[in-house]
């Protein structure tokens, strides 16, 4: 069957699609529960490199946040398929990580965990308007 057809996304700033690449479930839910809760749009949270690359063909996001450390893997393959889409991004990654990112993602805004969830939600905010 095919599948649901999408609700029509209107011009205002609550439809916007986030995608959230974060393996720690705790805090993606609380992303996501902030985010959701500020009316922005809806959050995708996938836990892995291999999810986020099929929700991305899948469907490209209007912008994402990124754990750079996903477990045993770093999400820069995934921040180089959002860039190369035009996608906007923030990296979420603990202050010693700064070092895994390479030149060409520097200029990336990063968001040091633990982050507050409000903090995360505002900067996606200003992103998407």
């Amino acid at each position: 069957a095919p599948p649901p057809a999408a609700a029509p996304k209107e011009n205002s700033v609550l439809a916007a699609d986030i995608l959230l690449v974060e393996d720690q479930f705790l805090i993606a839910m609380e992303a996501e529960s902030a985010i959701e809760a500020i009316n922005i749009g809806q959050v995708r949270t996938v836990a892995s490199v291999y999810e986020a690359l099929k929700a991305i063909s899948a469907r490209v996001p209007d912008v994402a946040i990124l754990d750079v450390n996903l477990g045993g893997e770093n999400s820069l393959e995934v921040a180089r398929t959002l860039r190369a889409r035009g996608v906007p991004f923030i990296f979420a990654t603990g202050y010693a990580d700064r070092t895994m990112i390479p030149p060409d993602l520097r200029d990336v805004p990063i968001e040091r965990k633990p982050y507050s969830a409000r903090a995360l939600a505002e900067k996606i905010r200003q992103i998407v308007s």
